[in-house]
């Protein structure tokens, strides 16, 4: 029978610290991606996703009539377009707006499941979910700048023979395929936000920021930077508006909603590259 202070032989030792310290790459890959993320800085991604919902809706606007992300939009669109409204609406764009609908349904019932399932804020699910979304927008991006789908700006040039516009055809049934993957992607970032747990931050509908920013009690108090949920909500206000303005832009140069979805999956690449250095939960207990 040892005693308790028995001497541990060199071998025990190195055994001792080799499991106790794996310090392999390939554990540190899975720790790192494995990780929960520090949400405390989330708001900030989440605000510069305000800015891609404008940008995509006014490129969407312009081009298909439609929105991508404003479902509120789409479902007046679509009840009006029951009556034939307004004058002259067809099928096809009354089937724009049942695409975005439901598929922007499917995309948050895949994206809320992906995290539900996986853990909401864990580092490789945040990646993933993102560059779904990046891979969506980039498809959509090469189908309008290749002509195959309508693009109504004014200045763009067209290269592709078989365009609609050329021939003087409106409402390709072309256009749903674009017009679902998209829709489907902007499910993407609310799930987020619900995931990251800023909800005040849902980053599509600014109507309830509106009411929630003037409605709040303590608008005045907490000075300049010191009422956090204000600030967000600004925040995410006048990045909305700056990507519809941009869109706008975008919209009335050559480059045409093209143009703006490029702009869109840079931006949600960045992001994802992002989420790879993000600061992991565990830290913040550990100073």
């Amino acid at each position: 029978m040892l005693s308790p202070r028995h001497e541990v032989s060199d071998g025990e030792k190195l055994h001792v610290i080799t499991t106790s310290k794996p310090s392999t790459g390939s554990s540190r890959f899975k720790h790192h991606f494995g990780a929960q993320i520090d949400t405390r800085r989330a708001d900030i991604i989440l605000i510069i996703c305000f800015f891609i919902s404008g940008l995509t809706d006014a490129a969407a606007y312009n081009a298909w009539n439609i929105f991508l992300s404003m479902q509120t939009g789409n479902t007046v669109f679509a009840s009006l377009g029951f009556s034939n409204l307004p004058e002259g609406t067809t099928r096809t764009q009354l089937l724009k707006s049942l695409c975005a609908i439901l598929c922007f349904i499917l995309g948050a019932l895949f994206f809320s499941s992906l995290h539900r399932i996986f853990t909401p804020q864990k580092r490789w699910v945040l990646i993933l979910s993102f560059s779904i979304q990046v891979t969506l927008i980039v498809t959509s991006a090469l189908l309008v700048q290749s002509g195959s789908v309508d693009d109504d700006s004014p200045k763009r040039p067209v290269h592709a023979p078989l365009n609609y516009a050329t021939r003087g055809i409106k409402d390709s049934p072309w256009d749903l395929l674009p017009i679902g993957l998209l829709s489907f992607q902007a499910a993407g970032q609310v799930v987020a936000s619900r995931a990251l747990e800023y909800a005040q931050l849902p980053t599509i509908v600014i109507s309830t920021l509106y009411n929630d920013l003037v409605s709040d009690p303590s608008f005045f108090s907490g000075g300049l930077l010191g009422n956090a949920p204000r600030n967000r909500r600004v925040g995410g206000i006048v990045f909305y508006i700056m990507g519809a303005v941009s869109g706008g832009v975008f919209a009335a140069s050559r480059y045409g909603s093209a143009g703006s979805l490029w702009v869109v999956a840079l931006v949600k690449g960045g992001i994802v590259f992002g989420w790879i250095g993000w600061r992991e939960k565990s830290e913040e207990k550990g100073g």
